[in-house]
């Protein structure tokens, strides 16, 4: 009896031992293909930079907790798949996002602590990113609030295509227009890793027999 527990024993242990080994290769594979994918978005996001800046551990760790709580973001998903264009988009608006919220109160205009949030402008744009072509970023201004400080800060977020409008008005208004939105592109984004969307769309049918 002893000898048939000993030897079951060592075959559970070897069983184990396979088992851990196979997943921990399963796990080496997985990592090395993220890594690949990563390096990817990386190399198109810091495309014609020429510059590598080293951000500091607690600003990567918060970056990192931003992506958790939002949620837009899951790079479990390039592991299922190739990198698009628009996971590149939603990153940098992420990251984007990340440092507005992280500057808070550091605005160019201290007059007016209690008229932006954390986000600001960032939460101006689209929730669906590179979808469209060309953008206009209209910016609605108290009076009393002084154009140039505020119209800077925008163009930090939007670019040249900023204008800003004073108005007699106790809030502040950030309105961003997208022309030449590709109805295919959305498509993409709506049903991405969503199949039982795909599904229903093609389901989806109209009639023009009946007087409804």
């Amino acid at each position: 009896m002893l000898l048939v527990c000993q030897t079951v024993c060592q075959n559970v242990t070897s069983q184990l031992k396979s088992l851990r080994d196979a997943v921990s290769k399963l796990q080496e594979e997985q990592l090395n293909n993220l890594k690949k994918q990563l390096q990817l978005m990386s190399s198109t996001i810091g495309a014609g930079t020429g510059e590598k800046i080293t951000l500091p551990a607690a600003m990567l760790n918060a970056f990192d907790d931003f992506l958790l709580k939002n949620g837009r973001f899951k790079m479990a998903q390039l592991m299922q798949r190739e990198v698009r264009p628009s996971d590149t988009a939603l990153l940098s608006g992420e990251a984007t996002n990340f440092l507005f919220q992280s500057i808070g109160t550091a605005s160019p205009v201290a007059t007016a602590p209690a008229l932006t949030t954390n986000a600001f402008p960032g939460t101006a744009r689209p929730f669906l990113r590179n979808v469209g072509g060309g953008q206009r970023v209209l910016v609605a201004l108290p009076e009393q609030l002084p154009t140039e400080p505020w119209r800077m800060q925008v163009q930090q977020e939007f670019g040249a295509c900023v204008s800003v409008c004073p108005m007699d008005r106790k809030d502040i208004s950030v309105l961003c227009e997208v022309e030449g939105v590709g109805v295919s592109v959305v498509m993409e984004i709506l049903s991405n890793l969503k199949p039982k969307v795909v599904e229903l769309a093609s389901r989806v049918h109209s009639r023009q027999d009946i007087q409804w």
